[in-house]
Order: structure tokens, then C-alpha cells, then sequence
């Protein structure tokens, strides 16, 4: 043990793997905390106060957290737990509402990286504070670069020529022509499996879900999702024509598709077509062709699986929005 400069002993001692300090004024005051540490460990929790790092306490909080949530967010804690850097080594009673709000302006370029910050920090000074290692949480009222949603459309003529004319491999073409014509999510099509198909009745059954980033298949992101689309005739040649297989797209390792297999297919899909886009615009595009052929946009809403009837209201309200653009254009070119 240390006699510190205020008079105090220090003792190390290392737990799991994690080094601890423990301050007293005896050695007597020293064994007590250390059985209270002991005791704390094997109740599953840790003694805790406002001299340990932030560092040594997110170690905890994502040992912690991690049994309980989905992998999805441990992974986004993971990632932005690296942000923390320039502060990892502050005593949490030493950080200030203002040190946090300094690091999320750090970010500002990257406004999504940026909101995911946020949320651990808050998590991570809420259970902090439940531990009482600290009396209130410094990640109240922070505030982020305002969120620009994305303008997801339609295809324009020129994209829908350039990617149904495209030259592509059998499985990246059926891949693009499921999207085209039913609509579906990405993960959706990727964890198509010939069972899902009803040929008699040319419907496709929609299950299940790849959820790219746990490589695993999953239900549907909502209840709405489970549906059946039907399949449009070019794209049931197409499906009757596919070799016997089970699931339809598998990397080149013969397994489902990963994050990065899958991005190496939309790009190589991209440099064919000659175009930049997301996945997702060609389900705008089938919603949008919905709405031009005069579906009822409940059917509409059914075949597309939003759980709410108003993401297909707005892509519905911008169709008869430009339909009446155009109408008025007749007219004043009547004269």
C-alpha cells in the first residue's frame, strides 16, 4: 500500500481483469472496502465511485448491457465507444455537460455517427448515476447536428433503362428484379428461399428477414411485413427458370450474405448499370408505380408491409402531386 499526500493508503488489486484502487485512512478502512468489492462482484455488481475513469466504466457498462440488448446495438455501442477517445481517461465526476456537448460537436461532419454517441453517453451516465458513482447525469439535454432526412424517390427513366438493361449475372439480376417487382426489403430478397415461392398461385410469401450486420435470418421488421406479394409474369419466368436451390442468394463462400458481401454485390450491380443508388429506391419505385396504375392504397400498403398507412399516404401524395403538376402544364399550353 501508498500513503498518498492527503494522508490516505491506496491498495491495487485486479478483479476480472480490471484493476481497482481502494483509498482509506487504515489498513483497517482498506479490508473493509475490499470485502465490500468482493462481496459487490459476486452479487454481480461492483463498488463504484466518481474517482473511476470513464474508460474503466464503460468497460462495465458494456459487460453490463450486453446480455440484455440486441446485437445490433451492442455493436453500435462498440463503435461509438471509439469516440470517446480524447475523454476516456476523465473521472466521471469530473466530466462536465459541457465536455460532452465539445466531443458531439467534434462530430458534427458526421451527424449519424454523432446521434449514436449521444445515446450511449446518455445510457452509459444514466446507469452511472443509478450506481450513485455520480448525483446526476452530464448527458441531459445534449443536442446534435438536425437530422436531413434522405430524398428517397422513384427511379428516373434514364436509372430504370440503364438497370433493367444492365448486363448482370443470373443471381445479381434476380436479386434487382425481386426488388423491381415486389417491392421487398433487401434483407427480405436475401433470405428468399425457394419454399417461399407459390408458383401455382404466383404469390411470393415474405417470413423472414437477413439481418446483414448478425448475419442470421430474423422475423420481418414488423408484424405487417409477414404478407404476400404477387409476382408479376416476367419475374416468375424468371423464378421458374432459377436452378433448383434453397436459398437463392449466397455469397461466394457459399453462406448467406454478410455486410461486406453484400455491399460488394450492390456495388459491382451499380458499376453495371452505370448508376448510383440505394437498394431502397427501387422499393420506392414499385410503391410509386402503385400509386401511377391506380392501386387502392390499402392493397398498396398490404403488399409493401409499412406497418403505417401513412409511409404510403406520401409517396401516394407525391404522385398526385406531380400528376397534377403536369395536368396544369397541359392546360397552359392549351392557349
Amino acid at each position: 500500500m501508498k500513503k498518498g499526500k492527503d494522508g490516505r493508503y491506496t491498495k491495487t488489486v485486479t478483479i476480472n481483469g480490471k484493476r481497482y484502487y481502494i483509498k482509506g485512512r487504515s489498513q483497517a478502512e482498506i479490508n473493509r472496502k475490499y470485502d465490500t468489492l468482493l462481496e459487490e462482484k459476486h452479487k454481480g455488481t461492483l463498488f463504484i465511485d466518481g474517482s473511476v475513469t470513464l474508460e474503466e466504466y464503460l468497460g462495465r457498462f458494456m459487460e453490463i448491457k450486453k446480455p440484455n440488448i440486441s446485437h445490433n446495438t451492442y455493436q453500435m455501442y462498440h463503435y461509438a465507444a471509439l469516440k470517446l477517445e480524447p475523454i476516456k481517461d476523465y473521472p466521471l465526476s469530473k466530466i462536465t455537460h459541457t465536455d460532452l456537448q465539445m466531443l458531439l460537436n467534434s462530430l458534427s461532419d458526421t451527424p449519424n455517427q454523432q446521434r449514436k454517441v449521444k445515446i450511449l453517453l446518455h445510457q452509459l451516465f444514466k446507469m452511472a448515476v443509478s450506481d450513485k458513482a455520480i448525483i446526476y447525469n452530464p448527458a441531459e439535454s445534449l443536442t446534435v447536428t438536425p437530422y436531413q432526412k434522405h430524398d428517397r424517390r422513384a427511379l428516373n427513366v434514364a436509372e430504370r433503362q440503364a438497370l433493367l438493361s444492365a448486363e448482370l449475372s443470373p443471381s445479381d439480376r434476380l436479386f434487382v428484379d425481386l426488388l423491381y417487382y415486389c417491392g421487398l426489403r433487401k434483407g427480405e430478397a436475401l433470405a428468399l428461399r425457394r419454399s417461399d415461392i407459390d408458383f401455382r398461385n404466383a404469390t411470393l410469401n415474405i417470413t423472414k428477414n437477413l439481418d446483414l450486420k448478425a448475419h442470421a435470418v430474423k422475423p420481418p421488421k414488423t408484424k405487417t411485413s409477414i404478407r404476400t406479394v404477387p409476382i408479376p409474369l416476367p419475374l416468375l419466368k424468371e423464378l421458374k427458370d432459377c436452378p433448383m436451390i434453397d436459398y437463392f442468394f449466397l455469397n461466394a463462400n457459399g453462406e448467406l450474405h454478410t455486410v461486406n458481401s453484400y455491399r460488394r454485390m450492390w456495388d459491382r450491380i451499380m458499376k453495371a448499370a452505370d448508376i448510383d443508388i440505394t437498394a431502397h429506391y427501387l422499393r420506392h419505385n414499385y410503391c410509386t408505380m402503385l400509386a401511377e396504375n391506380g392501386i387502392d392504397m390499402k392493397v398498396a400498403q398490404r403488399y409493401l408491409g409499412h406497418a403505417d398507412i401513412t409511409t404510403t399516404m406520401n409517396i401516394y401524395a407525391h404522385v398526385t402531386d406531380e400528376k397534377e403538376r403536369m395536368e396544369r402544364q397541359k392546360v397552359m399550353n392549351m392557349f
